[in-house]
């Protein structure tokens, strides 16, 4: 009787029309026994609910076994997706017979999700001179993929998010497809104010290159697929599942990205990414801009598997309002500036940063389609310009994401010019997977640089407290006998 004591206490404090207590009461209280199974469900739905003003929620998440054999009505019990249902009353769910107690494995409250943009409140010269600075397309030096030949076409790029506009964004409509989920059938909601937020990200990903207008996306060739996941301006995380799940099992894309989130860590919504994971599918999403609100950890970016992508701005720093925690794996410019009519349109936010790694992974994935997310996830660790303290950290992940150096297939050079007055230098210090090929020393005889050889990935070497520089191979270095430090004595 505790239990049941503490399942009505529940439903006191959730007093929420989506869920009606006296007639749950009624379907379990005839039932409700030591050990029964309703009283299993009842304490499982009473669990699911956390204490009033975490986040909000618009009814339940559930997860059925394999043997089950539900059935759907509107409201009491609709399909999201494989073995995912979701029920706006789980009285009449059990009442009407639509599922038994037995065949629930989880429920859970279906939270609510919310995009990743802030407000712009940049000035017209500013947004200026961010476009001048060539925004993510100039920072993360997509020029080099474009001179490989490599424009992430041939690569199906999901964006799970409010859908596009055709006529707003500057991407090749013959490359997009569109579908609603959750029987929704609209595939754009425009936004209050005009600036859609999913034909933002579509053109990050793949706008066209070089026309003054729009965004100059960094994988132009790749196909989009947009999802839109809002009805009437709300999403939860129902609609996300349901988006992935189209995503990876009606379009075969093989990167998502995700620019928007909730507070509140599913279980069910980690299920449904492993499952991408476990097929191939490179898993992008913005951290979240609420650094204000106590800079909580935003889902799907914190979920295990999803590259969780922060902002910095044009000088690669910090942007104060990006959640800085453990979900940021990499960081890149969250600022966009849309030119249109000859004017510059600015938007920012980590929704904006992510798109921009989900474009990276499309150029990744042309050049090797076999790629893995977990290899992608090494590459970005082995190859981002390191910022903020040394190696990773809450602000900037594994640093900042350029696509020359993920791309090249050259040696590495560490620039050991801001080191501490280094004069020699440990192999085994930099990796067991690397070889030095070469060293370079100043007059005075100081260790200036080191070239290395990387086994498979290459990793940085960090000296004391001052970060080094990255570069490339250059000219002017001889190679060099392997050696346990240099120089050679």
């Amino acid at each position: 009787m505790d239990k049941l004591k503490r399942f009505k206490t529940f439903a006191r404090r959730l007093s929420l029309t989506m869920i009606c207590a006296a007639s749950l009461f009624s379907a379990l209280a005839p039932a409700i026994g030591a050990g029964s199974e309703e009283e299993r469900l009842a304490l499982l739905l009473s669990e699911s609910v956390p204490e009033s003003g975490e986040a909000e929620f618009s009814g339940f998440l559930i997860s059925l076994n394999e043997d089950a054999e539900p059935v759907c009505r509107e409201g009491a019990l609709e399909r999201v997706a494989e073995g995912i249902y979701k029920t706006d009353d789980p009285a009449e769910m059990l009442l009407y017979g639509l599922v038994t107690a037995e065949d629930v494995e989880l429920i859970e409250p279906d939270w609510r999700a919310e995009a990743a943009a802030d407000d712009d409140i940049y000035s017209s010269a500013a947004l200026a001179q961010i476009y001048g600075s060539g925004g993510a397309r100039g920072q993360m030096r997509a020029s080099a993929a474009a001179s490989l030949g490599l424009d992430g076409s041939g690569v199906r790029v999901a964006i799970i998010d409010n859908g596009l506009d055709l006529d707003f964004g500057d991407f090749d409509p013959a490359k997009v497809e569109r579908c609603a989920v959750n029987g929704n059938t609209v595939l754009f909601e425009p936004e209050t104010g005009g600036v859609n937020h999913g034909t933002l990200v579509a053109d990050i990903i793949a706008g066209a290159n070089g026309n003054a207008i729009g965004v100059d996306g960094i994988a132009p060739g790749a196909s989009i697929v947009s999802i839109n996941v809002y009805s009437d301006g709300e999403c939860y995380y129902s609609d996300i599942i349901a988006g992935l799940d189209a995503a990876i099992n009606q379009y075969g894309c093989k990167v998502v990205n995700m620019s928007l989130g909730g507070t509140v860590k599913s279980d069910l919504l980690q299920t449904k990414l492993d499952e991408a994971v476990s097929k191939g599918v490179i898993l992008v999403a913005a951290a979240g801009n609420i650094t204000q609100l106590g800079n909580k950890l935003v889902y799907p970016a914190a979920c295990d598997g999803v590259v969780g992508v922060g902002a910095v701005g044009c000088d690669y720093s910090w942007q104060t309002y990006s959640c800085y925690n453990v979900s940021v794996d990499c960081a890149v410019p969250g600022t966009l500036v849309y030119v249109s009519g000859g004017s510059y349109i600015g938007a920012r936010g980590t929704s904006y940063a992510s798109p921009a790694v989900a474009a990276a992974a499309a150029v990744m994935l042309q050049r090797d389609p076999g790629l893995t997310p977990a290899g992608f996830e090494a590459q970005l660790t082995a190859r981002c310009m390191d910022l903020g303290a040394s190696g990773r950290d809450d602000y900037y992940g594994c640093g900042f994401v350029r696509l020359d150096w993920l791309l090249s297939d050259l040696p590495v050079l560490w620039d050991m010019t801001t080191a501490d007055n280094a004069t020699t230098l440990s192999v085994a210090a930099l990796s067991p997977e690397l070889r030095v090929y070469a060293a370079r020393y100043s007059a005075a005889g100081r260790l200036e640089s080191v070239i290395a050889l990387p086994g498979s990935f290459c990793r940085r070497y960090e000296r004391g407290s001052a970060a080094e520089r990255l570069f490339f191979l250059g000219t002017g270095f001889q190679p060099l006998a392997a050696s346990a430090a240099y120089p050679p004595s």
